[in-house]
């Protein structure tokens, strides 16, 4: 996913259409347990770690490969991610 957003964007509506219907059934098959059983706020929940997930390795991969900001956009990100879902 992080290496098709580029290029999804600048497709025409039906592919993006695709892409888009592609985001929705990845995000059905995340599991986020939300003990308020509040199905919005758990799809923010699951929206927020995919945008996390693709934008870390997207910043990461922008960077030379030897470049200690590429592992601190992973780092930082999954960081965010295991204590969000810790919570």
């Amino acid at each position: 996913m992080a290496a098709l957003c580029g290029d999804a964007a600048r497709q025409s509506d039906a592919i993006k259409t695709t892409f888009a219907h592609g985001i929705e059934s990845l995000l059905t098959t995340i599991e986020y347990k939300n003990l308020s059983g509040d199905k919005e706020k758990a799809r923010a929940q699951k929206l927020n770690m995919l945008a996390h997930l693709v934008g870390a390795v997207m910043l990461s991969r922008a960077c030379p490969d030897d470049s200690q900001l590429a592992d601190e956009f992973l780092e930082v990100c999954r960081n965010d991610i295991l204590r969000q879902l810790a919570q």
